[in-house]
């Protein structure tokens, strides 16, 4: 997070100015298409034809070696161009900035923000504030108490992710609850409008949140006892929220990512939500078509045109020093949503262990995490993505940014923002309307403490630059939090829109006054003028939207140096079906009980509706694979960020750790792709398209309780009024959902069946 450094308080002007020298970018190279490949849910090549009664087989893709941090995984990349060392010209200063959300007990901080038409809302571990937009905060909650009580065993909620929906106007904040079976939970909480006055979820016409909890480490509604969630993922379109969690053995081995997808509709009126799943057994993990190893945290973004959803993770590193990369689409996300994925391969990219990084004052260095996506976001027809990648020489951490099409798909350009004696990671970055981008970030060196750092471009700036790096906040003094064997940091950084004047909010952790304790700081950039990129036009603002109920000083360094952009078509697809997840009901204390949802062979199976919970914990899971682990949070500790790598395991991320007091230039190439619908039991339903390599994707189908009528995934008013035309030539229709009573005919008695399960839905 490389941000200028401001005096407390202080008020800068403004903009990145357009033409600020930068390094020229390498040529750039144009990407080949290795091959692309059709898999559907059993794995089954395109060659195979199945015949009524045969077997299907459902093959896990193969799961690597855990492999820590610091165990040895070098590679040669390709030469980079040089990096320029400081002094560079000094960084465009902020428009304003002023101090966060100071230490709350747990450590790492993991802030994250959303910017709303009004307020700000900031998340750390163990806090959650809502800012107005002159830096006045007008509450601050203990993050457990956000969800008034709801928790775990384990005793505290951890690894916030929050985000502003462009298209709907809500607030949506994501944690984690449990660090083993059966006691995983995915909490999620919806601002009941744009505005929200309060920090409290519930029901209630006083409390401006409504709250679900979703029972993580079911797979398709079935209880393993032998997973949990970790380091979730937000993301949103037009359609859908979509959450993404790494999932781990209670032995502390990854399994697999899982991927829901859950239709806003429901979700922003507090009614029970059916979340689709993705990813869990028996189905294919979700993984890279070309390297056939499952990917590990897959990184949804938030989507601000209307246009399909996208994920992106990295995935692997081949011999010659080329990373890998899969870029997910959602098809069809408003009906039947499916996920297919696109490996894209990076030459140049570093995906060796990322080395610690020292610090001033000696001591231990600070744990800069490891190359999992970290940020994505798209806008103006551009996806916008950051992860943290060694240094050529393996020396230094550097922050890495990808602008992609991912219609095509294709690199616009990627750069990497590095320095020759200093550290860059936990990269977020955020475009504006126009094309022009800021990114946030970590830095550290031997002559300064651990702080945060802001860059940018300007549309017009030469391809993979960024312009020069400043302090967002200087950090205070030395940092050694060693709870768990390393000097934790991160996991992540806070950037995000403002939905009515375009400008740039960022946020970041430093080291605070206070030795061994962090501390974080907000900054706004406003946004350049100019004309908007790739022919699209801007987004438009969001209206303000009314809740349904009543509520109540910076010194300039290295530059970045970056270049990218290549063009490449994929020649064949997968698709793998979603399976529905348990419903998901309100709740205003305990958990309610899940129930288990049906699963189709074919289509991706929604989960019957969750419930609404204020505070308690209700059921629905979604499932998804991955290939590394993380490595396990501590007690008290909110989760950290698992480090995993393309050939070999990730590793549980560090958990988050409370304490009561202070604890001493590259191209990229396209080589294959697969489809994906979300999984639950999958079908395997074979399809040939291209000349690719890869050969192997999955398909699989949701299936909706007896009432779901019109295959929408729960049920509704809208399932009585899809019921009336089958009830004449006594047709079930489409889901095989109109006999809802069971009594294998459709009839009036259907009717008057369909409106009580709207309220307590059944399979």
């Amino acid at each position: 997070m490389t941000v200028a450094h401001c005096a407390r308080g202080a008020i800068l002007s403004v903009l990145f100015a357009f033409g600020v020298a930068a390094a020229s970018a390498p040529e750039i190279e144009h990407s080949g298409v290795q091959g692309v490949a059709v898999v559907d849910a059993g794995g089954v090549p395109d060659s195979a034809r199945l015949r009524t009664g045969d077997p299907i087989i459902i093959p896990r893709m193969p799961r690597v070696p855990a492999m820590h941090r610091s165990a040895p995984f070098v590679v040669a990349p390709p030469a980079r161009a040089a990096i320029a060392a400081s002094p560079q010209p000094k960084a465009p200063p902020l428009a304003a900035n002023f101090a966060g959300i100071p230490y709350t007990g747990f450590f790492p901080p993991d802030p994250i923000i959303a910017a709303g038409p009004t307020h700000l809302v900031a998340v750390v571990n163990g806090g959650i504030a809502l800012f107005a937009k002159n830096g006045t905060k007008t509450q601050q909650r203990a993050l457990d108490d956000f969800h008034n009580g709801a928790r775990s065993s384990d005793g505290f909620t951890y690894d916030p992710k929050i985000i502003y929906d462009p298209h709907g106007g809500r607030f949506i904040v994501i944690t984690l609850d449990g660090q083993s079976s059966p006691d995983s939970w995915l909490r999620i909480a919806v601002s009941k409008s744009s505005t929200p006055g309060n920090l409290s979820v519930g029901p209630s016409a006083s409390q401006d949140w409504w709250g679900y909890t979703i029972d993580a480490d079911k797979d398709g509604g079935v209880q393993t006892n032998d997973n949990w969630a970790d380091f979730p993922g937000l993301g949103v379109d037009q359609f859908n929220v979509y959450v993404t969690t790494n999932m781990f053995s209670n032995a502390g081995d990854f399994e697999y990512a899982k991927v829901w997808v859950i239709a806003k509709a429901s979700l922003y009126a507090g009614n029970p939500i059916a979340p689709l799943e993705f990813g869990a057994p028996p189905a294919a993990p979700l993984g890279n078509p070309v390297t056939g190893l499952a990917d590990f945290t897959i990184a949804p973004e938030i989507n601000f045109d209307a246009t399909s959803e996208h994920m992106l993770a990295t995935n692997a590193l081949d011999s010659d020093g080329n990373g890998y990369l899969t870029l997910w689409t959602v098809n069809n996300p408003a009906t039947m949503p499916t996920l297919v994925s696109v490996n894209l391969t990076v030459t140049g990219w570093n995906d060796a262990n990322v080395p610690q990084c020292p610090q001033k004052g000696g001591g231990v260095p600070l744990d800069d995490g490891d190359t999992r996506v970290l940020h994505a976001v798209e806008r103006n027809g551009s996806l916008w993505a950051t992860h943290t990648q060694s240094s050529v020489d393996g020396a230094r951490a550097e922050a890495r940014w990808y602008e992609l099409d991912p219609a095509t798909p294709a690199v616009r350009q990627l750069g990497t923002v590095g320095d020759p004696t200093r550290c860059y990671f936990y990269p977020a970055i955020q475009p504006d309307a126009h094309g022009n981008v800021c990114l946030v970030m970590s830095g550290v060196d031997g002559s300064i403490f651990g702080s945060a750092f802001y860059t940018g471009r300007a549309a017009s700036d030469p391809p993979g630059t960024m312009q020069p790096v400043g302090f967002l906040q200087a950090g205070l003094s030395n940092y050694v939090v060693t709870a768990e064997g390393s000097n934790r940091w991160g996991d992540f950084g806070g950037i995000a829109a403002d939905p009515v004047t375009d400008d740039i909010w960022m946020f970041h952790e430093y080291a605070a006054k206070t030795s061994d304790q962090w501390s974080t700081w907000i900054g706004r950039k406003q946004a350049p003028t100019g004309v908007p990129t790739n022919g699209v036009s801007p987004t438009a603002t969001p209206t303000i939207i009314a809740s349904p109920t009543a509520t109540a000083s910076p010194t300039a360094t290295a530059s970045s140096t970056a270049t990218a952009s290549s063009t490449a078509t994929a020649s064949a697809t997968a698709t793998v079906s979603p399976t529905r997840s348990p419903s998901v009901t309100q709740t205003t204390s305990a958990p309610p009980t899940p129930t288990t949802s049906a699963t189709a062979t074919v289509s991706p199976t929604r989960s019957p509706s969750a419930t609404q919970t204020a505070s308690a914990t209700p059921t629905a899971t979604a499932s998804a694979t991955a290939t590394v682990s993380p490595t396990r949070s501590p007690s008290a500790t909110p989760t950290p960020t698992a480090s995993a790598t393309a050939t070999v395991s990730p590793t549980r991320s560090p958990s988050i750790t409370r304490t009561t007091s202070a604890t001493s230039t590259s191209t990229l190439t396209i080589t294959a792709t697969i489809t994906i619908v979300g999984m639950n039991t999958p079908t395997t339903t074979p399809t040939a398209t291209s000349s690719a390599t890869i050969a192997a994707s999955t398909t699989q189908t949701p299936t909706g309780p007896r009432g779901d009528v019109n295959c929408d995934g729960y049920v509704s008013v809208a399932d009585v009024v899809a019921l009336q035309p089958l009830i004449p030539p006594n047709d079930v229709g489409p889901c095989g959902r109109g006999d809802v009573n069971g009594d294998d005919v459709v009839n009036g008695v259907d009717t008057g069946a369909a409106i009580g399960r709207i309220f307590a839905p059944t399979p």
